[in-house]
């Protein structure tokens, strides 16, 4: 394992070197239950009045070693904030918590862990072709994992008892610095080296225990970790990716690359990605080989050195504002903390995004994938619902029933400064990762960005954020009746978060439009303001048997700027479609050619700003169709003047008495008709509406339509009589 079973484990992370001080930030973990003696003889870690030392090493030619170190000062280390109430405190964790007499003991030998992480294609992007390391595995057998998880998973879950071993209680308090502080199991003081140049060449810091403390000079008592310094001369951060085993047996090598590459605390491969399935927002991830190594590392039998990493925090600014870097993890406690009765004080910090992995399937259970992305950036904090939405749960006339389901239920901390930087279509963000350490610290905001370039360095990244959610389907208010050929539409609506993003509406229009529909018991959202336009196409009923049931006559746009459109319809009469306008100007009533099925096609049109919808598909919302029909302005007679009875009678076809051909009887008819005669098919002339009909005494086949007709053959119409 990583870190030791002594009873007092130090763990010291290096923070800041300037003006010739080292600000340090510890961990004092106790083994086991902090309530019991630390040793025959000694108190409890509760009770035990423990004080530090720090112990230097200025060089980087060894491991660390206890017979290098040499004491910073004679005096104990000057707390900034030391934990006067921590026995009360562990007492009233004793009480809130149900916590286990003893470790239980596994029912069956657990299989050994091995992390793995999906390959997505920014990071592939990122890093080329080159070979990737053997922990990072294809899509598809990731989504094989998923499925295998899924078939694997019992009829009932697995019922999980309440109680918490005192190792998982005290890692909850580490997630709260200020709580930590005052349990005692996190520090923070400021050394002094004897000179300046002490760290000229690198070196080692760790802690022991000062002479005052309980429990100094008790061998096997204590086991310290050390931080890695690098050559110190000008004022910059340090950061402890890695922590090195005092008197270690020996350190993997891969353990000093990492605490090398990451001494400044900024992660490496920054990458990110815009998703749509669950709707517009930017997924990030960085350096997934090396955080699926370090994770695999942790879990080694042979590896001495811990992860120094506990999670990470992202920054944010707009490319086109100033470059100041936001963090998206700054929160504050609402009023004092306090556990109890124990008032703690407030606190204000960052918080920190964690990459936990997750075991898919019962069936493999010493299998864990670490997720493809590890956050998701939808304009407010990413450790912290969006105080948006939590106040939309505190409306009156939330359904009691789900009480259990509110947000905000226990707040005891609020984002700041989440939303400095909008999230706003058609803008582009760069994003930055700063690595924070198991105390809670690392570089801050502030801290300039690492100037470090090479083929695997991506400090930050790019990415325009666009519009991948199409418009919705515009909405018909008053469809065109005869004496009111007008009509009426709205634009579609769009809700939660999207709406946001456009930069016309804030969280509080939506909260107006629900309170105006509350009596409708629909989803919250306003008109579209990225839909501008509306896409008309006219389209004509085509005749039963065409190759498709509608044919276009026109397609046009008309300005959508406010929320309500009325189209006013404007019929005309029309011998046939040749004489209709094709093209209807772009403004004015919309030409109908009367007395015909027609259907009127509106489509959302979104703004055509380079950059802003993601594709021109994304850009055109989901197609309505309005029927209609209007009457002839001056009805005519439907059917033409029937002509005058004809009869025919064909005689057989050969040469007559002066040697001229005589024509087939069918392509004799078809002249004398104005019809047209292809083989025995007869059928009307091109531009003109034909009806055949025939007596049953000719053998024959009518097409569904009426329009030809199919003799049997020429010999039908020899030698008789036949009437049109």
């Amino acid at each position: 394992m990583a870190i030791t079973t002594s009873a007092l484990n130090l763990l010291a992370f290096a923070q800041r070197w300037e003006g010739g001080v080292l600000t340090l930030r510890f961990l004092c973990l106790p083994q086991g239950d902090p309530l019991q003696p630390l040793a025959p003889g000694l108190p409890s870690f509760d009770l035990a009045n423990l004080q530090y030392e720090a112990r230097l090493i200025g060089s980087l030619d060894h491991l660390p070693r206890e017979a290098d170190a040499r004491a910073a000062s004679p005096d104990a280390l000057l707390l900034d904030e030391p934990p006067l109430q921590k026995a009360a405190l562990f007492a009233e964790l004793a009480t809130r918590f149900k916590v286990a007499s003893a470790d239980p003991l596994p029912a069956a030998p657990l299989a050994a862990p091995r992390f793995r992480k999906a390959v997505t294609a920014s990071y592939r992007n990122l890093v080329g072709s080159r070979e990737l390391s053997a922990w990072l595995a294809s899509d598809d057998d990731y989504r094989c994992a998923l499925h295998e998880g899924h078939a694997s998973q019992p009829n009932r879950p697995a019922l999980l008892s309440d109680a918490l071993r005192w190792g998982e209680v005290l890692a909850f308090a580490l997630r709260q610095p200020k709580l930590a502080m005052a349990l005692g199991l996190l520090g923070q003081a400021r050394v002094t080296p004897p000179d300046a140049a002490f760290y000229a060449r690198g070196g080692w810091l760790h802690l022991g225990l000062h002479a005052s403390s309980d429990g100094a000079g008790v061998a096997g008592l204590v086991s310290s970790h050390a931080a890695r310094i690098p050559p110190l001369a000008d004022d910059r951060g340090l950061y402890s990716a890695v922590l090195f085993p005092v008197d270690g047996a020996g350190v993997a090598d891969d353990a000093f690359r990492d605490a090398e590459r990451y001494d400044r605390g900024f992660a490496r491969l920054v990458h990110a990605v815009q998703g749509d399935q669950d709707g517009d927002a930017i997924r990030l991830g960085w350096d997934d080989e090396q955080v699926a190594e370090a994770l695999n590392r942790q879990v080694a039998a042979a590896t001495e050195a811990p992860m120094g990493t506990a999670g990470f925090r992202i920054d944010v600014r707009d490319m086109a504002e100033d470059a100041t870097w936001h963090s998206l993890q700054q929160v504050a406690s609402v009023g004092p903390l306090a556990l109890g009765p124990q008032v703690i004080g407030p606190w204000q910090g960052e918080s920190v995004v964690e990459v936990v992995p997750a075991s898919v399937s019962p069936a493999l259970p010493g299998e864990f994938w670490v997720p493809p992305y590890f956050c998701t950036w939808r304009g407010s904090s990413l450790v912290l619902t969006d105080p948006d939405l939590t106040r939309l749960h505190q409306r009156a006339g939330f359904d009691p029933a789900f009480d259990a389901l509110r947000l905000g239920r226990e707040q005891v901390f609020e984002p700041v400064g989440d939303k400095d930087v909008a999230l706003r279509y058609g803008h582009r963000y760069a994003f930055r990762v700063r690595m924070a350490d198991l105390s809670r610290g690392g570089p801050p905001p502030e801290e300039p960005t690492p100037l470090e370039v090479g083929r695997d360095v991506h400090h930050r990244c790019e990415i325009t954020f666009q519009r991948h959610r199409r418009p919705g389907q515009i909405q018909v208010q008053q469809r065109p009746v005869r004496g009111d050929l007008r009509l009426v539409v709205t634009k579609p609506s769009l809700g939660y978060p999207e709406l946001l993003f456009t930069g016309a509406h804030s969280f509080a229009d939506l909260e107006a439009s629900l309170d105006g529909n509350a009596a409708r018991q629909r989803e919250m959202g306003l008109p579209d303001p990225d839909v501008l336009k509306v896409h008309i196409r006219l389209e004509v009923r085509a005749l039963q048997g065409d190759s498709a049931p509608w044919w276009p006559l026109y397609e046009t746009e008309r300005d959508f700027d406010a929320a309500e459109m009325t189209l006013v319809l404007a019929p005309e009469d029309d011998a046939t479609l040749d004489t209709f306008v094709a093209a209807p100007p772009a403004t004015g009533p919309l030409a109908l050619p009367a007395a015909r099925a027609l259907r009127l096609v509106l489509v959302a049109m979104g703004r055509d700003d380079v950059g802003y919808f993601a594709s021109d598909t994304a850009r055109r919302g989901i197609a309505v169709t309005v029927e209609v029909r209007a009457p002839a302005l001056a009805e005519g007679p439907v059917m033409a003047a029937p002509p005058g009875l004809a009869s025919f009678f064909f005689r057989t076809p050969g040469v007559d008495a002066i040697g001229t051909a005589v024509p087939r009887p069918l392509a004799r008819l078809a002249q004398e008709l104005g019809l047209q005669a292809q083989g025995l098919l007869l059928g009307g002339a091109p531009g003109r509406r034909t009806v055949l009909g025939c007596s049953s005494t000719l053998r024959h086949v009518l097409s569904p339509e009426g329009s030809a007709l199919t003799l049997g053959s020429d010999a039908d119409l020899q030698q008789r009589w036949v009437n049109v």
